[in-house]
């Protein structure tokens, strides 16, 4: 099964079909939420953010590469 899904026009750069089959549950853990903040994207679908700093790092292995995650505090900045 296939939804198609009606984005506003700013977003139209972004595939707006999905399959079912591709979902996953998701695990819920409340301590991973976090706040929402209001952002302003431009139409080349840019956000641009300011660091602040890095709270972890470590390096996720795929089958023929490997990948740096850093969960990083952040804020906004005036687009």
């Amino acid at each position: 099964m296939v939804y198609k899904l009606d984005l506003p026009s700013y977003l139209a750069k972004i595939h707006n079909v999905f399959h079912i089959s591709l979902l996953k549950k998701a695990k819920v853990d409340p301590s991973q939420f976090l706040l929402q903040v209001l952002m302003e994207i431009n139409k080349d679908l840019i956000i641009k953010v300011k660091s602040l700093k890095i709270l972890d790092r470590s390096e996720k292995e795929l089958r023929k590469k490997k990948i740096l995650m850093l969960k990083v505090l952040w804020r906004n900045s005036q687009i």
